[in-house]
């Protein structure tokens, strides 16, 4: 028996070793990013805050983000508050590497950001994405809830 527990931790960490080389492989020296890759700001195509869940308030932000091509994708978002204010910086991988061919086809990833209490329905919030200022309202539509705040009435 331990000769066989021995054997596997030997094959772990042997497959440990292989996996930790094909990363280095594949990253840039300095940047750790996939090789021909770079970080550049994503498009952002759209921004709002939603109830994310059954009680209130639960806020998410929802980014819809553009990819400019097939080989571009979703990097990072970063998020950071200010009172009333977000600050929202979300980047992409894009191709650089000539060799490799990409389609032309523009396409969108939506991803949800949790956002921290206190966030208050039917108010509005100031989003920095990548730059570019808007103004955001906090509302949902409500289902069988006979608290929710409907924003307007």
């Amino acid at each position: 028996m331990t000769q066989m527990k021995h054997r596997r931790v030997q094959v772990l960490l042997f497959l440990s070793a292989i996996f930790l080389i094909a990363e280095v492989a594949c990253t840039d020296d300095d940047s750790g990013l996939p090789t021909g890759m770079v970080q550049v700001d994503a498009p952002i195509e759209s921004v709002e805050i939603i109830k994310a869940a059954s009680k209130s308030p639960n806020p998410a932000m929802i980014v819809a983000i553009g990819l400019r091509n097939g080989c571009e994708v979703f990097d990072t978002p970063d998020l950071q508050r200010d009172g009333d204010v977000f600050r929202l910086t979300i980047s992409n991988l894009m191709n650089v590497d000539p060799e490799r061919a990409c389609t032309d086809g523009y396409r969108t990833v939506t991803t949800a950001i949790l956002l921290e209490a206190p966030i208050k329905e039917c108010k509005k919030y100031v989003i920095e994405a990548n730059g570019v200022g808007r103004d955001v309202l906090f509302t949902y539509t409500p289902f069988m809830e006979l608290d929710a705040k409907v924003c307007g009435t």
